[in-house]
């Protein structure tokens, strides 16, 4: 999709007016923007090598700059595209997309909206803007689910969590990623070195920049978050085979005096109450009072 930015309004227009002289805001897949690059003098390569590379990439050029930045996984396919370059001049805003129309849906309404009063740098600084916009809704949700799945560990005695807290992490990390990488981008930006960005666009950045940089801090924090709740599923683990291997031995005391008589009464000897009349009954009342014994003194002693 193209539009003219006549007198600080939108307007559509078709591919052929796209050349010098006017203000032009352009929506194209890679296809489409070899057709208009070459009018403007900027190279195609880029958006090329950029679509093909997994980070961020920002470069200065004389007379433009570009830019390519990613989109986090959780966002929805029709709300933003995966990857966007971004080249801008004084005269052209070019968005490069393998699904162009999700780019434009992201500035739709000002587009056309009756009162817009637009003009390339002011729409490069909504597209920013938007770009980052639904992070901290979607930072909440994964702090409310932490909260969640620390609760089930704590109080409802939920087991094998720790699918739940390496996804986390990953999604985490991901997030992490994303962050270095858009404040790189933001802080080259505003060095604006040809001069591209008016002092309210610099400003406007600046306020961008501050705010993915709040949103990069709030990631960290929810990685200590979920390494705190890694910590505390480990010590309810440990504390759990800590009562196994208690009661384990706690049988194991009770029985051994039981084995010992066991294994005197299994030897080869001639002993005494083998010609006594109750010795048979003596040694089960014996056995008997060994456990019951050993579970006294352990019930007082609060072993289990």
């Amino acid at each position: 999709m193209i539009y003219e930015i006549a007198n600080h309004k939108p307007r559509c227009a078709n591919a052929d007016a796209v050349c010098p002289g006017s203000c032009f805001l352009v929506f194209a897949s890679p296809d489409e923007a070899q057709a208009i690059l070459p009018r403007y003098g900027l190279p195609v390569r880029l958006t090329e090598t950029a679509l093909q590379n997994r980070s961020m990439v920002y470069e200065s050029h004389e007379g433009f700059e570009f830019l390519c930045v990613n989109t986090l996984a959780h966002r929805a396919p029709a709300a933003a595209p995966g990857k966007v370059c971004v080249y801008f001049t004084r005269e052209l805003l070019l968005f490069v997309s393998r699904q162009p129309e999700n780019t434009q849906a992201m500035l739709c309404d000002v587009l056309e909206g009756e009162s817009a009063s637009l003009s390339i740098e002011h729409l490069l600084m909504l597209f920013l803007e938007r770009f980052i916009s639904g992070d901290p809704a979607a930072l909440e949700d994964i702090e409310q689910e932490i909260s969640e799945l620390e609760n089930a560990l704590l109080t409802e005695g939920k087991r094998n969590a720790v699918r739940e807290i390496i996804s986390l992490r990953q999604r985490l990390m991901a997030y992490k990623r994303h962050y270095e990488q858009l404040l790189g981008v933001f802080d080259m930006l505003e060095e604006n070195e040809d001069d591209l960005l008016s002092a309210h666009a610099e400003r406007t950045l600046h306020i961008l920049s501050n705010r993915a940089d709040r949103l990069y801090h709030a990631v960290l924090n929810l990685r200590d978050y979920v390494t705190q709740v890694r910590e505390s599923y480990q010590a309810e683990v440990d504390i759990s085979l800590n009562n196994v291997m208690k009661i384990f031995t706690v049988i194991t005391a009770i029985f051994l005096p039981l084995t010992l008589i066991v294994g005197w009464y299994g030897m080869n000897f001639s002993m005494p109450e083998y010609g006594w009349r109750y010795g048979y009954i003596g040694v089960i009342v014996i056995s008997v009072a060994v456990v019951v014994v050993s579970m006294a003194l352990f019930k007082k002693r609060k072993w289990f």
